[in-house]
């Protein structure tokens, strides 16, 4: 499967990516060399082996790009470290001129979505940075259902979250309405306006992913709304600056989006009952 929006496209790496990949691992591999201890090879090279990702049927690599042009990837095995899960986040990178746009939390949960089941992602015990974006991200993904722990011997030591990727259409809709109410909050605030703008783009992944997992005979009202919500997200999408640019517009907006929490909130319990 692939998706895009706006410029941002995520899909699984196809053959042509296989030398892009293994470059943005060099890049990858270098920023963290102060806290992975790695030495060059005779090539001038970290070295890492993507060949499996085509060759292991257990094994996938994602990429993301923007515009066409290569902003990060991610690379799936099945080398648990806890044991009893399905899938390890093996390597996880966004290009430092994507970071902190949400390239890395989109990227996440395409994976996240694309590989259902048990899972297990791992950051060094240094990497500050790197936990602190997994416990938010799958915190988010969710809705803080997950356990985490620390791996203090052996060859890899870390934290590691684990949790299940099996979101119903009920806790997929939570993280839409989630979402709309903090869109709510940083326009009543005039804060945070980069933010809003990936919320946006998220809440439309988020419909995509919901939409896909209905079933249309039961729940085709709700699939309605979700059509109706996705085309008013497009709308504010291509128009931003005329809903952001006055407290007058934002203050509209506001009130769209209680509205759009109110009609999509009176399907939440029977969802919730059903589930």
């Amino acid at each position: 499967m692939s998706m895009s929006i706006d410029s941002l496209a995520i899909y699984p790496a196809q053959a042509a990516d296989r030398r892009a990949l293994g470059r943005m691992l060099e890049l990858y591999q270098y920023e963290l060399s102060d806290i992975w201890d790695q030495d060059l090879d005779r090539d001038g090279l970290y070295g890492y082996d993507v060949d499996r990702f085509w060759q292991d049927p257990n094994c996938t690599a994602y990429i993301a790009t923007i515009g066409g042009n290569y902003a990060g990837f991610a690379l799936v095995d099945d080398q648990v470290k806890v044991g009893g899960g399905q899938f390890w986040m093996d390597q996880f990178g966004v290009l430092k001129k994507y970071q902190r746009q949400g390239v890395g939390r989109a990227l996440a949960a395409y994976v996240f979505l694309d590989k259902m089941g048990k899972w297990e992602v791992g950051q060094m015990p240094d990497n500050e940075r790197a936990q602190a974006f997994w416990r938010q991200t799958i915190g988010d993904f969710t809705n803080g259902n997950y356990t985490e722990c620390q791996i203090t011997e052996g060859w890899w030591q870390g934290f590691v979250q684990c949790f299940e990727s099996l979101p119903s259409p009920r806790t997929q809709l939570e993280s839409l309405l989630l979402n709309l109410t903090r869109i709510q909050t940083l326009a009543e605030n005039h804060d945070g306006e980069a933010v809003a703008q990936h919320l946006v783009r998220e809440s439309q992944f988020l419909i995509e992913w919901t939409v896909s997992r209905l079933d249309l005979e039961q729940d085709m009202m709700l699939a309605s709304d979700l059509a109706d919500l996705q085309r008013q997200l497009s709308v504010w999408k291509l128009d931003w600056s005329e809903c952001w640019g006055s407290r007058v517009q934002r203050e509209q907006l506001v009130q769209l989006l209680k509205q759009w929490c109110d009609r999509l909130g009176r399907f939440y319990l029977p969802l919730h009952q059903a589930s």
